[in-house]
């Protein structure tokens, strides 16, 4: 389902190249957002651990297709709101960034008309930069951004 839902062109276009990572960042980045929207207030480092103990629990899944639905519906309303590139702040793109923005979305019912304002006062926000720029997969950190994010975001 992952490597399905990478090849999804607005996904390919947020996150900045047209072709998969033979890295697979963009693969985590995709995991990262459905594990943090589902479990975040159960995170706990370190963020690989978190991930794999999130892709076991769904290993044996039949049925993926709300997870992937969840991915490319929030995909759709951020690319269709905040446009293609939306978290590539500084250089490249910003998991931090990526995942607290995510999962606002996914878990707002709608988008506020004054969403671009919204995402810049997010940016400017000198918690909000903190939580995204230094111990990025600290517990507090994570919970702290994604909190932050809804707040603004949809709040």
């Amino acid at each position: 389902m992952l490597v399905d839902v990478n090849r999804y062109e607005k996904w390919r276009e947020i996150f900045g190249r047209p072709a998969p990572d033979p890295r697979m960042r963009d693969i985590e980045l995709i995991a990262r957002f459905l594990a943090l929207y589902e479990r975040a207030e159960e995170y706990t480092k370190p963020m690989k651990q978190f991930l794999n103990s999130f892709m076991a629990r769904h290993q044996r899944d039949r049925d993926v297709s709300a997870l992937k639905d969840r991915f490319t519906d929030t995909v759709d309303r951020v690319h269709g709101s905040l446009g293609a590139r939306p978290f590539h702040v500084r250089r490249g793109i910003n998991a931090a960034v990526f995942d607290s923005v995510m999962v606002a979305f996914a878990r707002s019912p709608g988008v506020p008309g004054d969403i671009d304002a919204r995402l810049r006062k997010l940016l400017e926000n000198p918690s909000f930069f903190e939580a995204t720029s230094s111990a990025t997969t600290d517990i507090d950190v994570v919970k702290r951004r994604i909190r932050l994010a809804g707040e603004v975001l949809a709040g």
